[in-house]
């Protein structure tokens, strides 16, 4: 009976269903994770450096389109079906066919539901979509025993340890370097070290950060997670951040490190510059507890130099932070923080940004050109004077080569490797060996070559002037979607807790990860798998909540 009320109100549900249904595959898609409440309060609120409306629907969805236009498509498509079922439904004289339309779509729906169950790769869980979760979640257990979390955490191969035990090894590189008095951060936004072409002579997307590694001590650095509020954390304070997308490293007012030692300590005035809100994430708040006394963001800072009519706000970072620096008498530590290659990728020529690769390099490029004028705007004071200066890039970038865009969950390496140099004016980290590194050592090291040797404060890595790092331990941003352990950047494997299964990849045979061998059952598969668990117990219980 198709009245037009019932064929309407049926045309409504569906749409809104699969309206929604190809929302939650969008956000799977782009972060790996299944839609909840959890990332929409996220998406919705996560601050307007994010231009999360841009990234969800002018990105390619799949078959060449924009998800923007695969939904049009999509909605036209189920408005004419629906419309065809009103039509066909009050043609009374056409009940036959309507019998074998209906068998028709019967069959269809089979066919569609067996060949799902046949696919042998498949990302989407239904269990797991929002619509259905609430009620399997009554009929399961689904919560973590705290006392098992807390046994498993003890587990863990990397537990926090003093810094002054840290340095008690005997140095192995850069033995007589003179201690540094003051040291400067630059923390860059989605610079990646896969395609940055820092090792190699052939041209490059950043010749200035090339110089400066020639000049210093360069390494390919490994993040904790992908995402720039947990990069913050991780190169400040030498340990893991939070695995999840809550910001518990903010709600600390004090956070014992290498900045608080170095106001402590040796009387150093401490600085952050950004060009990027710090109210995203509470990220004066995470600055705030790690030591920094005098913040700065994007809207105190006001641009100071200009190429054309294209004026990036990195550009406010030129000049006036320079004179301030120049100017303190006594001791300084000094945070950068920039913009230049964030989404949406802007460029001379190209204000308005881009979503492709290429988009990406040249934005690059750019802030590499902005990062040299900063620098040579400090070597016009004295704020290079027996100055440590540190570059590293926050997480990489992916465009589709696995799959997945932009950051924050996939773990193959163009999102979780990063650009990190060591350099001085003067030259005195002159280093010719290209070593392997993690966020979390770039503290201690620091507190290395700057002589800070008595700090009682924990940290999780090492001085890469005494030791390099065995493994590295990398958890998606997005509680539970993967995890990854990288020995000595060769062998990597990572586990995706959801499906429980576990991929190898062979970095020196297989750089570009192509090869996905999954890992059968076995004491070889256990072990790795009870490692990677105990490094995200072991995270989380840090920072459980009171």
């Amino acid at each position: 009976r198709p009245s037009l009320w019932r064929v309407g109100l049926s045309a409504l549900i569906c749409l809104s269903v699969v309206s929604f249904l190809m929302v939650d595959c969008r956000a799977r898609q782009l972060w790996l994770q299944p839609l909840s409440w959890d990332l929409a309060v996220y998406y919705l609120t996560s601050g307007e450096d994010m231009a999360n409306t841009d990234i969800f629907f002018l990105r390619n969805a799949g078959f060449g389109m924009t998800f923007r236009k695969l939904l049009f498509l999509v909605l036209v498509a189920q408005s004419l079906l629906w419309s065809i079922v009103w039509i066909r439904g009050r043609n009374k004289k056409e009940a036959r066919a309507r019998r074998i339309v209906k068998r028709l779509m019967y069959g269809l729906l089979g066919l569609s539901i067996c060949l799902s169950l046949l696919s042998r790769r498949y990302l989407y869980d239904a269990e797991a979509n929002v619509l259905v979760r609430g009620a399997i979640d009554i009929l399961r257990f689904s919560g973590e025993d705290d006392g098992e979390l807390c046994q498993l955490a003890l587990e863990f191969d990397q537990p926090p340890q003093p810094v002054s035990r840290v340095l008690q090894a005997p140095r192995q590189r850069l033995q007589d370097v003179k201690p540094f008095r003051n040291v400067i951060f630059f923390l860059l936004e989605t610079f990646r070290w896969r395609g940055l072409g820092l090792e190699s002579n052939k041209p490059n997307h950043a010749p200035n950060l090339r110089r400066f590694a020639r000049e210093g001590l360069l390494a390919k650095a490994y993040v904790s997670i992908p995402h720039s509020s947990k990069a913050t954390y991780a190169v400040l304070s030498g340990r893991h951040p939070y695995p999840g997308i809550e910001m518990r490293e903010s709600l600390v007012a004090n956070l014992p490190g290498l900045i608080w030692d170095l106001r402590e300590n040796a009387g150093a005035e401490t600085y952050c510059y950004s060009t990027m809100s710090l109210e995203f994430e509470n990220l004066r708040g995470l600055l705030k507890g790690l030591g920094f006394q005098h913040l700065s963001d994007k809207h105190d800072l006001v641009p100071t130099a200009r190429i054309g009519e294209f004026v990036h706000r990195d550009w406010a970072l030129v000049g006036a932070p320079a004179e301030t620096l120049g100017n303190v008498d006594g001791n300084f530590a000094a945070l950068f923080i920039t913009y230049g290659a964030h989404y949406p990728y802007e460029s001379p020529g190209n204000t308005n940004g881009g979503i492709g690769e290429s988009e990406y390099w040249k934005s690059v490029e750019h802030a590499d050109m902005i990062i040299n004028e900063i620098v040579a705007s400090l070597g016009r004071t004295t704020a290079l004077d027996d100055t440590l200066v540190v570059f590293v890039g926050d997480h990489g970038e992916s465009f589709g080569k696995h799959g997945t865009f932009v950051h924050n969950n996939s773990l193959y390496e163009e999102e979780i490797s990063v650009p990190l140099i060591f350099w001085a004016a003067d030259g005195r980290v002159r280093h010719s060996e290209t070593i392997n590194a993690r966020q979390v050592d770039i503290a201690p090291t620091v507190a290395d070559l700057m002589g800070m040797r008595g700090g009682n404060y924990e940290v999780q890595g090492v001085s890469l002037l005494r030791e390099l790092p065995e493994l590295a331990y990398v958890s998606s941003f997005f509680d539970g979607v993967q995890l990854a352990m990288i020995r000595q950047a060769k062998d990597k494997w990572i586990f995706r807790p959801s499906s429980g299964q576990l991929s190898y990849y062979d970095l020196e045979r297989d750089p570009g990860e192509r090869v996905d061998r999954t890992v059968p059952n076995g004491p070889q598969r256990a072990e790795i798998v009870r490692r990677l668990k105990a490094f995200r117990a072991h995270s989380k219980t840090k920072f459980r909540k009171k």
